[in-house]
């Protein structure tokens, strides 16, 4: 179950899974929420309509042995973008850590950058897992990113690549 008392931190990644974790005070994950694409719904699995403000969002009712709930979109990086929007505000707490992985399309590597720094002035952790990328991409990450705290990439760029950080 979760409190609102205690919440602290939310932790949001996207790509090869794409998820939200809980992160209480005792620095202890809590509960996550999956999203996944309409397309993978188990044949034998109950469907549920959730309406959460004004969006209907389609899930399962049982939890996996972890306790995750899934929560099912035509497009993954929508799902977890409204979700991770609507977990924050109701907890009134900043997107802590971002975690994007490019082994799962997700049109562009930008969109993710863009999406969190347009919804909040700084975020603290970014762990960026891209197997491949252009170093335009690469650069308009960095240049664009605000991270506070930890930065963490694993890329390969080209030979010729450099960045100046300023």
């Amino acid at each position: 179950m979760l409190k609102k008392r205690g919440m602290e931190k939310v932790n949001v990644a996207i790509g090869t899974y794409t998820a939200i974790r809980f992160e209480a005070e005792d620095r202890r994950l809590d509960n996550c929420f999956y999203v996944s694409l309409l397309s993978e719904i188990q044949e034998d699995s109950r469907i549920e309509y959730l309406k959460i403000g004004d969006i209907v969002v389609k899930t399962t009712k049982e939890k996996d042995e972890r306790g995750c709930v899934y929560f099912y979109y035509e497009d993954h990086f929508i799902g977890i973008q409204t979700l991770s929007e609507i977990v924050s505000d109701f907890f009134s707490v900043p997107i802590h850590r971002l975690f994007v992985s490019g082994a799962r399309n997700i049109n562009d590597p930008r969109r993710a950058i863009d999406w969190i720094m347009g919804r909040q002035e700084t975020i603290a952790q970014c762990s960026v897992h891209w197997e491949e990328t252009s170093d335009e991409d690469l650069t308009y990450f960095l240049d664009t990113s605000r991270i506070t705290k930890k930065l963490s990439l694993f890329v390969k760029t080209s030979e010729n690549f450099q960045y100046s950080f300023k």
